[in-house]
C-alpha cells in the first residue's frame, strides 16, 4: 500500500496531469485537498478512491479529461458545469456512482468526445444530450444500468462509435441508428425491445441479449445477421427443461419412443457437458421460428452422435466446448459430420420439410 501522493505535491501548480488510479494507492482526506490547489491540471483520474460530499473542481478551470469513476460520490462534483472553458472537456467519467442519481449538463461541451455515466442512479437523460449546442462530436456514450427508460436520439452524432444502453429499460431502438453510426459497438441489452426496425442493419458489434424479441421477422433477420457476422447479436433465455421434452413438440407420436430411447442411451454423466449444449440451443432465434427444423436437426446429430466411433465423438465434443455461439455449434458439428461421413456430402443431416405446391 502506498499513502498519498508525494509531499507537496499541492505546490506543484504547473502540473498538467494527475492519474492517481492506482488501487495500491490510498489518499485520505488532506490529500485529496491538495490537489484543489492544481488549477492547471488538464488530466485528473481519481477512479477508485472515495470521495463522497464535497468533492470540488471549482478552480480546475483547464480541465479536459476527467475521469471519478468508482468513487463513491453523492451528487455532482462542486463546481461541475460552472467553470469558465468547461466547453473544453473532452472526457468526462463518473461511471460507478450509484448515489450521483443526477446526470451533469453538457449543453455546450462542445469537444466532449467520451461521457461514461454507467451506473450512477440517473434516471433522466442529461440536459444538452442531442441538443444543438450539445456535444455533437462524442465518439463514446455509455449510459447503461440507469433506469432511464427513454433512448437519446442520436442525430447528428455523425462521429459516435460506441453507444451502451443497457439495463436501461427502454422498449425501442434509439433513432438516428444508421449503416454507420454508431460506429463499432451498439449495446442494447436486456432491456424490453420486442422487435427492431427494418430500417436498422444489422451488423457485428450489436447486443440485443436478453431482449423479449418475439417478432418473427426480426427473429429471422437476427438468424441471417449471425451468419453474416459469425456473432450472437441475440440470444434468448435457455430452457429449464433438461428432458428430451425439449425437442419433440413436433416429433410423430409414433417416432416419440425412438426418440426417448436414443435420448435416455446417449444422456449419460460423460455426455453431461455435451447435453448442456444442446439445451443452449433452445437461446437460438431457431428456437423460437424454426423449432421444427431445429428438432429434425437436433435428432439427425444425436442419432450420427451414436454411430460415431471414439475418434469421431471426441471431434464432436470438442467443437461443442470450443464453439461459445449455439447457433454456430450446431452448424458446426453438422458440417463436421459430413466430413466425417463423404456419403452427406452434399446432403443435410434431417429431412427438410415439403415445399408447398404452387398451383
Amino acid at each position: 500500500m502506498i499513502y498519498g501522493p508525494p509531499d507537496g505535491v499541492g505546490r506543484l501548480t504547473e502540473l498538467r496531469v494527475a492519474d492517481l488510479s492506482n488501487p495500491l494507492l490510498h489518499l485520505s482526506r488532506a490529500d485529496i485537498e491538495q490537489l484543489k490547489q492544481l488549477s492547471r491540471l488538464r488530466e485528473l483520474n481519481l477512479e477508485g478512491h472515495p470521495l463522497g460530499h464535497g468533492f470540488s473542481i471549482r478552480d480546475m478551470t483547464e480541465l479536459r479529461v476527467l475521469k471519478l469513476g468508482n468513487t463513491s460520490l453523492v451528487g455532482l462534483p462542486a463546481g461541475l458545469n460552472e467553470l469558465a472553458g468547461w466547453s473544453r472537456l473532452q472526457v468526462l467519467d463518473l461511471q460507478r456512482n450509484p448515489f450521483l442519481g443526477r446526470a451533469s449538463d453538457v449543453t455546450g461541451m462542445s469537444e466532449l468526445r467520451v461521457l461514461n455515466l454507467t451506473q450512477t442512479g440517473i434516471s433522466q437523460l442529461p440536459d444538452g444530450l442531442g441538443a444543438e449546442n450539445g456535444p455533437k462530436g462524442l465518439e463514446v456514450l455509455k449510459l447503461g444500468e440507469n433506469l432511464l427508460f427513454d433512448a437519446p436520439s442520436l442525430e447528428g452524432m455523425s462521429k459516435l462509435r460506441e453507444l451502451d444502453l443497457s439495463s436501461t429499460d427502454i422498449d425501442k431502438f434509439p433513432e438516428g441508428i444508421t449503416s454507420e453510426i454508431p460506429g463499432t459497438v451498439l449495446n442494447l441489452a436486456n432491456n424490453r425491445i420486442r422487435s427492431i426496425p427494418e430500417s436498422v442493419e444489422l451488423r457485428a458489434g450489436f447486443n440485443l441479449t436478453g431482449n423479449p424479441i418475439t417478432d418473427p421477422a426480426s427473429l429471422r433477420r437476427l438468424i441471417f445477421a449471425r451468419r453474416q457476422t459469425g456473432t450472437d447479436i441475440w440470444l434468448g433465455v435457455e430452457s429449464v427443461d433438461t428432458s428430451a421434452d425439449l425437442w419433440l413438440r413436433h416429433v410423430p407420436h409414433a417416432q416419440t419412443p425412438e426418440k426417448l430411447a436414443l435420448w435416455d442411451r446417449l444422456n449419460s454423466f460423460s455426455e453431461s457437458s455435451l447435453f448442456s449444449r444442446i439445451r443452449n440451443l433452445s437461446r437460438t432465434p431457431e428456437f423460437f421460428v424454426e423449432r421444427q427444423l431445429l428438432e429434425r436437426r437436433v435428432w439427425a446429430f444425436l442419432e450420427s452422435f451414436e454411430k460415431a466411433g471414439a475418434v469421431e465423438r471426441s471431434r464432436l465434443r470438442d467443437v461443442a466446448r470450443k464453439e461459445t455461439s449455439p447457433g454456430k455449434m450446431l452448424e458446426r458439428l453438422e458440417e463436421e459430420i459430413k466430413a466425417l461421413d463423404p456419403g452427406r456430402q452434399n446432403q443435410p443431416l434431417h429431412h427438410l420439410p415439403k415445399r408447398p405446391r404452387l398451383d
